[in-house]
C-alpha cells in the first residue's frame, strides 16, 4: 500500500486512479502524516499487506550489528 500526501494526490489524481485500477494496490492519502482516505480498486479488494500498515511505527533502539558478548569473550580473539 502506497502512501501519498494530499498535495501530490491532487496534482496526480487521474494517474493515481488509473494506477490503482491497473495494479489493484490501494493508495493511502495523508495530510501532515495523518491518514485522510484510502483509494481502493473498484472491486473493493486491494492487495493489502498488514506489515505495510506498520511502516514508520518501529524505531530502532540499539545497534543490530553490536555483539551481545564483548569481543574479548569470543574464542577466536583469545
Amino acid at each position: 500500500m502506497k502512501h501519498m500526501a494530499i498535495t501530490e494526490f491532487k496534482a496526480k489524481c487521474l494517474a493515481v486512479l488509473e494506477e490503482v485500477a491497473r495494479t489493484e494496490d490501494a493508495v493511502v492519502i495523508t495530510r501532515r502524516g495523518k491518514v485522510l482516505a484510502r483509494v481502493l480498486p473498484a472491486s473493493g479488494e486491494a492487495k493489502v499487506f498488514p506489515q505495510n500498515e506498520l511502516k514508520g511505527t518501529i524505531h530502532e533502539l540499539s545497534d543490530d550489528l553490536a555483539s551481545v558478548l564483548p569481543s574479548e569473550d569470543w574464542e577466536m580473539n583469545r
